[in-house]
């Protein structure tokens, strides 16, 4: 084989390479959240002291064990991926965990979480109005347990996985911004399809491609920020403690 097709073949594998660890983040996901959300169903009772009155079967208690499960199942994956970079002499610094980024990135990031949020607030996505006044002025435990849990949970494992992990995996392959940002949004909207297990199927799609243009957008503010983490997981926690919990609340009032 000369020259050329030697050099043809690297990219070949490299690409090759960069897609398989793009597929492998979103399953690796999913199969984190799926054994945590099995094991808690299992163990519900170690939430009990934390939730003195959680009923599993209820609304809220599914929405406590949702939250709860997914935001370990996605630390999981998180501490998998760290232990596996730090194996290949990679990091999640790398990736723009801790890198500074400029005004326009933080400014973009808030603008993408206002985009989402306020229709939400009003009802456009949900199909009711979020209770503003108790999200603002009086949360319960409830409210503040599972915002933070979702809201730090997806906002930093998610960004870490779908823009920074994979948008870097895809860039050392030697794809453009655009490919970048088209694959993050649509393999963020892939890795959402565990909301058609509790919602019918037009209901799952709809989610999948309202996540898939949440991701795309965060994708374009990680390129503004110049790669850095940190307003991606801003805007990201701003839109899911502010608008999850009570999404999960209405999904399972119609179980």
């Amino acid at each position: 084989m000369g020259q050329t097709g030697v050099a043809a073949a690297i990219r070949t594998t490299k690409k090759s390479s960069a897609w398989f660890s793009v597929i492998g983040i979103t399953v690796g996901m999913l199969l984190g959240i799926v054994v945590a959300l099995n094991l808690l169903a299992i163990g519900a009772h170690v939430l009990q002291p934390l939730f003195p009155g959680l009923r599993p079967r209820t609304p809220q208690g599914l929405t406590i064990l949702f939250a709860t499960g997914s935001a370990l199942g996605e630390s999981l994956t998180l501490f998998v991926l760290w232990r596996i970079l730090r194996k290949r002499g990679d990091s999640l610094e790398r990736m723009g965990l801790w890198r500074q980024s400029p005004l326009a990135g933080w400014l973009a990031a808030v603008a993408v979480a206002a985009f989402f949020v306020i229709p939400a607030i009003r009802g456009h996505h949900t199909g009711a109005h979020l209770p503003l006044a108790q999200i603002l002025f009086a949360p319960t435990f409830f409210h503040i347990y599972t915002a933070l849990a979702l809201g730090c949970g997806a906002g930093l494992c998610e960004e870490v996985f779908f823009r920074g992990y994979l948008m870097t995996r895809l860039a050392d392959a030697g794809y453009g911004n655009i490919v970048q940002v088209i694959a993050s949004g649509l393999f963020f909207g892939l890795a959402h399809s565990l909301y058609a297990l509790n919602a019918g199927i037009h209901t799952a799609i709809d989610i999948m491609l309202h996540t898939a243009l949440f991701g795309g957008l965060f994708a374009v503010v990680y390129l503004l920020s110049r790669r850095s983490l940190g307003p991606c997981i801003l805007g990201h926690f701003l839109n899911d403690s502010i608008v999850l919990p009570w999404v999960f609340l209405q999904m399972f009032h119609g179980r």
